[in-house]
């Protein structure tokens, strides 16, 4: 039987691995640091974290100076015992696993933007979404008088981004809540490559 100061689960799902600032990483380290848990079960060490070197600073050098004992269930991995010859090679596995990730995301999000497709979660400025779903823009008709005019200001007038905020603001042409984002709602607008039609 488990004998437990503390027994709770820390969720980090929103979180990438090779982040440790992870808010409930975090709030396991105090737990640690206070004395309230002494054993860290996790699915496999790469949800403990991606980054090879600082995974091997908890758990061979920090969590036994707190007598912290560390199981990583599918990778048949216990701090206790002297049988983890692979630890050090699985967590530079988990690390490339995690930077190859991230470049077929990159790459995939590039390519999608490339061809037309969305990519930012929010649409820019003189878009919305389409009703019922999360990445098909549509112009946003309350607004789109603006931006045709922002970017014959732009185009056909050659004003500069300056001018033309300091004409929206002398006009009283909202274009969000906020002011002092005009300027760079100038420029979204006219480095987007998108425009009303």
């Amino acid at each position: 039987m488990l004998n437990c100061i503390k027994d709770e689960v820390e969720i980090d799902d929103v979180y990438t691995g090779t982040n440790f600032a992870r808010p409930d990483f975090q709030r396991m380290l105090e737990d640690i640091e206070n004395g309230l848990i002494s054993t860290v079960i996790v699915k496999d060490m790469s949800r403990f974290g991606r980054n090879y070197i600082l995974v091997g600073q908890y758990v061979e050098l920090v969590l036994p100076m707190y007598d912290v004992k560390v199981i990583g269930v599918m990778d048949h991995y216990d701090s206790t015992k002297e049988n983890n010859d692979l630890f050090a090679f699985e967590s530079v596995f988990a690390e490339m696993y995690s930077a190859d990730i991230s470049r077929k995301v990159t790459t995939y999000k590039r390519n999608k933007g490339l061809n037309g497709g969305v990519v930012k979660t929010r649409p820019i400025y003189g878009y919305k979404l389409a009703p019922n779903t999360t990445d098909t823009w549509i112009i946003d008709e309350k607004v789109a008088g603006i931006v045709r005019m922002v970017f014959d200001k732009f185009v056909n007038e050659e004003w500069s981004e300056y001018k033309i905020a300091k004409y929206l603001r002398e006009n009283r042409v909202l274009t969000t809540n906020s002011l002092s984002a005009r300027n760079r709602e100038i420029t979204a607008i006219r480095t987007s490559g998108h425009r009303t039609a």
